[in-house]
């Protein structure tokens, strides 16, 4: 009986663990710390897409794996690719670089 119950505790542990979830918040700005609305943050791994807001602050919850390759774009600045690993860090700070459009004549 106490075989059964040490296995039962070890299996139900494992399945907690394989099961975590993480979390990712941050906020983009521009070179002069101007937040930046609108951005696309973009998680390619887990296929999710979230808008910053007025403040440039944007969260994405139930992530599935701790390491991602994070993009951020925005029409107006260079999109950023960021690789992260949420078991170390769960927030970032992200300034992007206005892009330099020229019409041609």
């Amino acid at each position: 009986m106490k075989q059964i119950s040490i296995i039962l505790f070890l299996t139900v542990c494992t399945t907690l663990i394989s099961q975590t979830n993480y979390s990712l918040e941050g906020i983009i700005r521009d070179k002069n710390e101007n937040p930046i609305e609108f951005a696309h943050v973009f998680l390619k791994k887990e296929n999710k897409v979230v808008i910053t807001d007025k403040n440039g602050a944007f969260e994405i919850c139930n992530i599935n794996d701790s390491l991602q390759t994070i993009y951020i774009k925005h029409i107006e600045y260079e999109t950023k690719e960021q690789i992260i690993n949420l078991s170390l860090n769960n927030f970032i700070n992200v300034n992007l670089l206005e892009s330099i459009n020229e019409i041609g004549e």
